[in-house]
């Protein structure tokens, strides 16, 4: 991945061409009431909300989004994968999760087609 220069002077990632627009800094929060946390746990439902959040993010921005450990998101987004919510993507060094029919589902309530 090419960097360039970012702020006092450190190498920031420069975007991906991949992935269009700009992501949300944080996972959103759910609202009162919301019965996914209790499905799922709180930290995997807070990293599957990010993953619909994108078009596509990486384990690392989901870590850092989420505010949990790389490993953690990792884990999470593993069992996520196996469980058919999102789909994850090796690209080069990174991993992509995106969001899957039925991880949309979930999330709406609704029956996936």
């Amino acid at each position: 991945m090419p960097l360039h220069p970012g702020r006092a002077g450190r190498p920031q990632p420069a975007s991906r061409p991949d992935l269009p627009g700009p992501a949300p800094r944080r996972a959103p929060e759910p609202g009162p009431g919301d019965p996914l946390p209790d499905l799922l746990g709180a930290n995997r439902a807070r990293i599957l909300r990010c993953v619909a959040a994108t078009t596509g993010c990486t384990t690392s921005e989901l870590a850092r989004r989420t505010g949990t450990s790389l490993s953690s998101a990792s884990a999470h987004a593993q069992v996520l994968h196996r469980a058919g919510l999102i789909a994850s993507t090796r690209h080069a060094n990174m991993v992509i999760h995106q969001l899957t029919h039925l991880g949309a589902g979930l999330l709406t309530g609704r029956t996936p087609s």
